[in-house]
């Protein structure tokens, strides 16, 4: 199965390793034949890349709201009837990784990156709050994709620019931590934007591959252009007390034992009975909760 094109994931949330009771959403990548000077000649709408999930994976009566709208979503395996959502604010709760190697029409699922495995690649799984889908509670971004994962997981290194969470640690928690009061945050304290990644004029950015073109998602940060106004960025990001107490701190501690779950082969194995590893940039549960005050 390719790292290149759009993966259905639209029944993951009931696979039987991951049926831990939360909602799958997906990455899709944009087509870039719809951006061509063609595709405007003949007046085809243009798709950029865009969160996607199932109507199959909503429970009965629910139905997302702004900025999800009705889409079609047409996948290798056919066409699925869900919501589609091209740019949304978010709040990432934990995320998990997991290579694995591609053996024809299976995945082999390994306990570390081998560079020299041919068919490796990085699955993720991150858990968020997101706008328009705030009344399923946390629900789990989970790609197939290494490049979709990196985009949310990766460090700065070697040239490359960080990832979502590591450029919320920086931009975000970083600063805000240097003028909160009795209190550390952490990336979960925050909203941030993020759909896909576009050049200067706003168009999207089309990263080549071995094989199909892939939209990086990426998190869109209002301009900060001293300390001050970086100081302003945060309060305004920052998700308040009611909801840090209430809806995140509660979800930090849920998703403990889910994210050093780890697959094996045959069944999901839990963390419980292993040595979970550490993961850089990764949301921990906060400290303190008294007395919060930014």
């Amino acid at each position: 199965m390719s790292d290149t094109f759009s993966v259905d994931l639209s029944g993951y949330g009931h696979d039987e390793r991951q049926g831990d009771g939360y909602t799958r959403i997906q990455w899709v990548n944009g087509d870039k034949n719809t951006f061509t000077s063609t595709a405007k000649q003949r007046k085809i709408e243009p798709v950029p890349g865009h969160f996607f999930v199932s109507a199959d994976n909503l429970p009965e009566g629910v139905e997302p709201s702004a900025p999800w709208i009705e889409w079609t979503e047409t996948f290798r395996s056919g066409e699925v009837q869900g919501y589609r959502a091209d740019r949304v604010q978010m709040v990432i709760i934990a995320q998990r990784q997991q290579p694995y190697a591609q053996v024809g029409d299976r995945k082999e699922w390994l306990e570390r990156w081998d560079s020299t495995r041919q068919g490796i690649r990085m699955h993720a799984d991150i858990m968020m709050l997101v706008e328009g889908l705030e009344m399923l509670g946390p629900v789990v971004l989970s790609t197939n994709s290494t490049l979709v994962s990196l985009a949310f997981t990766g460090a700065a290194r070697g040239g490359r620019a960080p990832g979502i969470i590591a450029a919320i640690q920086t931009e975000l928690v970083d600063v805000a931590n240097r003028v909160a009061k009795r209190i550390k945050l952490n990336p979960a304290a925050f909203w941030v934007s993020v759909g896909g990644e576009v050049d200067a004029k706003g168009q999207p950015v089309f990263t080549q591959t071995q094989g199909q073109p892939v939209t990086r998602p990426a998190i869109f940060l209002p301009a900060a252009a001293d300390d001050g106004a970086k100081v302003k960025r945060a309060v305004k990001a920052y998700v308040g007390n009611e909801v840090l107490e209430n809806d995140i701190i509660p979800a930090l501690q849920n998703a403990e034992p889910w994210r050093k779950l780890r697959f094996g082969n045959d069944v999901a194995e839990e963390a419980a009975t292993a040595t979970a590893q550490p993961r850089r940039n990764q949301p921990q549960a906060l400290d303190d909760v008294a007395d919060l005050e930014f």
